[in-house]
């Protein structure tokens, strides 16, 4: 009885150990599976394709991308401080993209009209391999086939001005430093200055009074202010004999400049720096408009303290479809608006009553000033994106000094002399002054 009772409980445990056993190959086999699974599931979402995008979300990927990385955001902000803070001539060395040397072994610095307007165009990046005094370099012999090479007149074929002032398709140090001063003294000044230099009252300036329209200019502009008039950089006659400019204003040796002539070539600048400024915000060359985020872009460029991509991030929260093409805005329509902003003294003048009673700025109230001192209307459009920009606090209205700074700024492409010494008004004054006297002696 008890070698039976033996055997049954040594059978019995052999039955048990056999069933752990088998229970845990069973549990082992599972969690084997349960990896795989795990590790199959793991893949599946790793390489599964997300969900289709919107139509809305593929207009939005087919536009153009303005966000930048690290690397190229260091080289900006370092390119835009040169264009603030620096003197002329180190904007010029760091911008200009082409060293050309004669059959005597000198070298020149010179422009493309593509390099000025990068040298005015904050965000604007310089292109690889052509920094600080880099150059790409060629003799006066190869020349010509450089510069057909390069197409760089053809690209501003349609740029009427930079076609008649950029001789061969290049600009000198002079030829930049009297843009510079062109686009930084505004309409209501030239009035002053040309009224002031013409002697003999008839309306016109020769080719030495023109000089001196424009060196008074230039040391009123804040490119003039920073210049250093000395050793290479010395600012030479901007009529010399082989300058593009004389040829432009003073095609004969007896030609005179009335200032309606010169009021349009002053206005038509501006416009084909626009114009130049809007086509490379284009993704495609055959588009007629760029999104409202490219045009924020543009505004939010020239704002001197504002960090322009974080700014846009605010603004995407503003406006609707800010990347739709479609609902973007044509050149027409920013150029309407910056010949209002080119007004900037008027506006300040039609503003002073709201400016002293601290009311903001209304979209109404802009749009009846934009007809009132520039004959222009702007649309809801292009008026809802300006307000995105600045409205910085979303209350609807826009702060008048703050907006009015702004405004100076980007109408002159930053080169606008960003204080009033005063200047301005004494050389006013001489002239209103000088007009009464003559009346006087003339009993008229």
């Amino acid at each position: 009885m008890r070698e039976f009772f033996a055997r049954l409980c040594k059978n019995r445990f052999q039955a048990v150990q056999a069933f752990q056993q088998s229970s845990n190959r069973s549990q082992n086999f599972q969690y084997r599976n349960y990896v795989a699974a795990g590790f199959l599931a793991g893949a599946a979402l790793t390489i599964a394709p997300e969900d289709p995008p919107k139509n809305d979300e593929i207009k939005c990927t087919q536009t153009k991308n303005i966000s930048v990385n690290s690397s190229d955001m260091k080289q900006i902000q370092y390119e835009n401080k040169i264009r603030r803070y620096s003197t002329p001539d180190k904007v010029f060395r760091l911008f200009a993209t082409v060293q050309v040397m004669d059959s005597e072994q000198q070298e020149t610095i010179y422009m493309t009209p593509a390099d000025f307007v990068r040298a005015i165009t904050p965000g604007e990046m310089q292109p690889k391999g052509l920094g600080l005094d880099e150059y790409e370099k060629v003799k006066i012999q190869n020349l010509e086939r450089f510069l057909g090479r390069k197409k760089f007149t053809n690209d501003y074929n349609n740029c009427e001005v930079f076609a008649g002032i950029a001789k061969n398709g290049l600009m000198s140090f002079n030829d930049y430093m009297f843009l510079c001063t062109v686009i930084g003294t505004n309409k209501k000044h030239w009035h002053i200055l040309f009224k002031i230099f013409d002697e003999n009252g008839d309306g016109d300036v020769d080719k030495g009074e023109f000089e001196r329209v424009m060196k008074l200019a230039r040391i009123n502009t804040s490119a003039g202010e920073r210049h250093r008039d000395t050793g290479d950089n010395k600012v030479k006659t901007i009529l010399a004999k082989l300058s593009g400019i004389t040829g432009y204003f003073f095609p004969n040796e007896d030609s005179k400049l009335t200032l309606s002539q010169f009021l349009q070539f002053h206005e038509k600048l501006k416009e084909e720096i626009l114009k130049i400024q809007f086509e490379k915000e284009k993704q495609h060359e055959s588009d007629e408009k760029i999104t409202k985020l490219s045009f924020a872009k543009m505004l939010l460029e020239y704002m001197e303290s504002a960090d322009t991509y974080k700014e846009l991030e605010r603004v995407k929260k503003v406006l609707v479809h800010y990347n739709k093409k479609s609902d973007g805005v044509t050149f027409e329509q920013i150029n309407q608006l910056y010949k209002v902003l080119a007004c900037a003294d008027d506006i300040e003048m039609s503003l002073d009553m709201h400016t002293s009673a601290k009311i903001e700025l209304s979209k109404d109230t802009f749009k009846h000033i934009a007809w009132v001192v520039a004959k222009e209307r702007i649309d809801d459009n292009t008026l809802d994106i300006m307000w995105a920009v600045f409205d910085e606090d979303g209350s609807g209205g826009l702060s008048n000094r703050e907006f009015l700074r702004q405004v100076k700024n980007r109408a002159s492409f930053g080169l606008d002399k960003p204080t009033d010494t005063g200047l301005w008004r004494l050389f006013h004054a001489v002239w209103a002054c000088s007009k009464e006297r003559v009346k006087t002696v003339l009993d008229v």
